[in-house]
């Protein structure tokens, strides 16, 4: 009987080493699969070392009398176990998208910015550098009345905007600075967009589908001032070669759906497919 239980004792020795090395292979009974759940096959070592010494020899075990553990013992058994966890190797982690994280900045002008495409995701400040208007997102996160001018009414610095993934930045009116709080991951998907053809175009009104591909426009002032904008309101611009304090020169990313009409008043525009 001895022999038995001398057997498991050693049995649970090996296992105590080996799930100290890798912890999954032994630790079958939880799903914490860590080196101080092993530490039972310790524990079940010392039980069966003691049921083995005490069914050695001839006398009953009523009468054997075990050795004790003492506190050198324990401390030598826990100094054991303190070098076998330092001799195995730490795990080797997986590539961190840490590696990718960068600070981010960027001037944008007049225009709807999407989130994840245009610029980062992350927390920004945002500053203004020319002109006054509107600064929002399509969640309603952020309504702010930015500017450079000296009202009271201008916000000229807006904090920690947090932009997710995914959200439409619009500026109109206004160009500004977007600073990251801290790193951010600047892998940015593709724009999808139907638009292929840049157009140039003056005074009248142009129906997408049938005088310009519907799409994804960047537009810019060619000469002239004066109005642009779109009959479902998704547009309505300044537009002109004078000072950027007064004209729009640029507006960025105007989506014109399928059938609807773009009045352009005074001015010429290039229509560009945004990138």
């Amino acid at each position: 009987m001895s022999g038995f239980f001398s057997f498991l004792a050693i049995l649970a020795f090996l296992a105590f080493v080996v799930g100290m090395i890798k912890p999954g292979l032994m630790v079958f009974w939880s799903k914490k699969k860590t080196r101080g759940t092993v530490c039972l096959y310790l524990a079940a070592m010392v039980v069966f070392g003691i049921i083995a010494g005490s069914a050695s020899g001839g006398t009953p075990a009523a009468t054997t009398t075990a050795k004790p553990i003492t506190s050198s013992a324990i401390s030598s058994s826990a100094a054991a176990v303190s070098q076998a966890a330092e001799n195995v190797a730490p795990p080797v982690a997986p590539a961190s998208s840490a590696a990718a994280l960068k600070p981010y900045s960027a001037t944008l002008s007049s225009g709807y910015y999407t989130v994840g495409v245009d610029f980062p995701a992350g927390t920004y400040t945002i500053t203004a550098v020319k002109g006054n208007g509107n600064v929002t997102t399509n969640d309603g996160s952020l309504n702010a009345i930015m500017g450079t001018g000296k009202e009271d009414m201008y916000e000229k610095e807006y904090k920690n905007a947090d932009l997710k993934d995914g959200t439409v930045l619009t500026l109109s009116g206004i160009t500004v600075k977007i600073t990251s709080k801290n790193g951010v991951d600047v892998t940015l998907k593709n724009r999808t967009n139907t638009a292929t053809k840049s157009y140039t175009l003056s005074s009248g009104n142009y129906v997408t589908g049938d005088d310009i591909e519907s799409g994804t426009y960047d537009l810019s002032i060619v000469k002239g001032a004066g109005n642009v904008q779109t009959e479902d309101g998704s547009l309505n611009a300044i537009m002109g070669t004078g000072s950027e304090d007064m004209y729009q020169q640029k507006y960025m990313h105007v989506e014109l759906k399928k059938d609807v009409k773009l009045i352009i008043s005074g001015a010429t525009i290039k229509l560009t497919p945004s990138k």
